[in-house]
């Protein structure tokens, strides 16, 4: 009789031993990387929100310029532009649901290649959107080239 109590508790034992081996498993591997693949998708997200306000900021900067101030050709090197640009990407960011404050906001007028571009190039600060620690920020640094339709 007394065999068999010790079997039944040591089968308890073993229960209660893969019942606490499967929580501490969940509480520190599955759930950081469960955290870490958020955090990654939070990531491009907002990357992807970042370059869609750019180009269309580069769209409506185009649009606001007349067909004379994009033939003089040094329409770039005015920091009229590059504060038009500021103002309209600033305007397209705020719908954004993060806080983002582009710098270092960079228009350059390139009207000798095959088609003419416009070069655009800012930075700004990534903050991690989930443990909002920031510590835990980093520059990210935008650079497209907008390329003028060819009736410009």
């Amino acid at each position: 009789m007394r065999g068999a109590l010790s079997i039944e508790c040591s089968r308890g034992s073993a229960s209660i031993g893969w019942v606490i081996s499967i929580f501490f498993l969940v509480i520190f591997a599955i759930f950081p990387l469960s955290m870490m693949a958020l955090e990654m998708k939070a990531h491009d997200v907002q990357n992807q929100k970042v370059a869609l306000a750019s180009e269309l900021a580069a769209i409506d900067l185009i649009l606001d310029l007349s067909p004379e101030a994009l033939s003089e050709g040094a329409f770039g090197w005015r920091s009229d532009v590059r504060v038009a640009y500021g103002i309209l990407l600033r305007s397209k960011l705020s719908h954004l649901t993060c806080e983002i404050e582009p710098e270092n906001i960079e228009v350059t007028w390139k009207p000798d290649e095959r088609i003419p571009a416009i070069d655009i190039r800012y930075t700004y600060i990534y903050t991690n959107q989930l443990m909002r620690n920031p510590e835990l920020s980093k520059v990210m640094q935008v650079e497209f080239k907008y390329e003028l339709p060819m009736d410009f």
